[in-house]
Parts: C-alpha cells; structure tokens; sequence
C-alpha cells in the first residue's frame, strides 16, 4: 500500500461469523497520500504465512485421518455436496474416488450428473441407501446434518470433519450434533482471544 501513496491508519484481526462458523478476518483502514513512500521492509509476512501453509497442511491431516479412520475395511460412503471443498479433497487426495458409492447436492444443476465418474442425486435419492454419509462441508454442516435427521429422517451413519473436540469423525444415528466452539465460547469472547494472542 505504500508503493501506491496509502499510508496504513490501523490494522488488526478479528473474528466474524460465516454461516455455523466464525472465521478469522484481517482487516486495514488506508489513506491515500500525495505520493508514493519509500518501501519499509516487512518482516512479518513470511512467518506469517509460513505458519498458515503449516496450520493448512495439519489441517489437512486432520481430515483425511478423520475420513480414514471413519470407513470400516471396504466400506464405501455417500458425499454430501459437489462444492469447493470437496473438488479441493478430491483434487489433493483426501477423497478416494473408488470409496464414494454417491454424490448428494441441493442443486438441481448438479444433480443426474458424474463428478470422476460417481453419480450426483438429489437429498431424496437417499431413502434406501445404508452408506455412511459424509457431510462434505464447514460452514453448512449443521444445516446438513438437520436436513439429513429431522427433514429426511434418515439413520445413516454421518462423518463429520469440524465441530468441537471429540465430536468428528463418524456419528452413528442417535447422537445430536452441536457445532458450537469446543470452549462454548461466544463471538465476542474469540474476538478477545484473538487480539489477547496478537
């Protein structure tokens, strides 16, 4: 922003709800100035981002483990949702085409179509299927989950990948899902934890 005759007035981080979730946001407030200023080198960035590609890559572990472990020996599963998140598992390996019986979505535009050569069905296609079902996003796991239970009626076991600690992985019929923070901390209480950390 200096390069281009902004000077920074405030910048921070913060947490804002997206959907079930809170997300972690930066922000910056700018003025533009007559000219350009003189580069000051940044010493954060790099760490910065060296410690995201980190947290990603632990991330990722994390859900293919949590698929993994959740699959008896042969067994196939049904994936909710044609989505961004389940092109990028399929595009870095933490979905094996050969272990997806089906692909469910919402959308029609999506539906009676292949995804790697796995069928796409709509939610109701689902009645007679014993798979396990995972729920192949983060911020509408919830409503999936209450879609799949209360709306469909169905008692296939789920594979959840986020909710609070202990709570991933599969979840035969029965048990209630909450995607509440593991602390059961608010909004505003992450907001302080986050800036505390800063």
């Amino acid at each position: 922003m200096q390069a281009r005759g902004f000077r920074g007035v405030e910048s921070g981080l913060t947490v804002r709800p997206l959907h079930e979730v809170t997300c972690p946001c930066t922000y910056g407030i700018f003025e533009k100035r007559t000219g350009p200023a003189a580069m000051e080198f940044d010493a954060q960035t790099e760490s910065g981002l060296q410690a995201y590609v980190e947290g990603c890559m632990g991330e990722d572990a994390r859900i293919r483990s949590a698929i993994r472990q959740s699959l008896f020996p042969g067994e196939r599963m049904i994936v909710w949702g044609v989505g961004t998140h389940t092109l990028r598992l399929l595009a870095t390996g933490g979905f094996d085409p050969a272990r997806i019986a089906l692909f469910v979505d919402t959308n029609p535009k999506y539906q009676r179509q292949q995804l790697r050569g796995v069928p796409i069905v709509a939610p109701d296609e689902l009645k007679t299927r014993p798979e396990p079902i995972l729920i192949s996003s983060r911020s509408s796991q919830q409503a999936i989950h209450d879609q799949i239970r209360i709306v469909l009626g169905l008692q296939n076991p789920l594979i959840l990948l986020y909710g609070p600690l202990g709570s991933t992985g599969r979840v035969e019929a029965g048990r209630a899902l909450d995607t509440t923070p593991a602390s059961g901390t608010s909004l505003e209480e992450h907001e302080h934890k986050l800036s505390a950390d800063v």
